[in-house]
């Protein structure tokens, strides 16, 4: 429960409203407002990629 906890901390704090209820979909808005100085905080196991093609710079 403590993954959920910390994703709902970081959507509310960044005011990111979401159309799902899915953690993933958190990850993204959340990077797409932040940038790379989020990753930090999301805690728990997961995979996860990011291609940025505008300029060719991959997480």
């Amino acid at each position: 429960m403590e993954k959920y906890i910390i994703i709902k901390r970081i959507q509310d704090e960044l005011k990111i409203s979401c159309s799902t209820t899915s953690d993933t979909e958190v990850m993204i808005e959340s990077y797409e407002k932040i940038g790379d100085e989020i990753v930090p905080k999301w805690n728990g196991i997961f995979a996860a990629a990011i291609l940025i093609l505008k300029i060719m710079k991959f997480h």
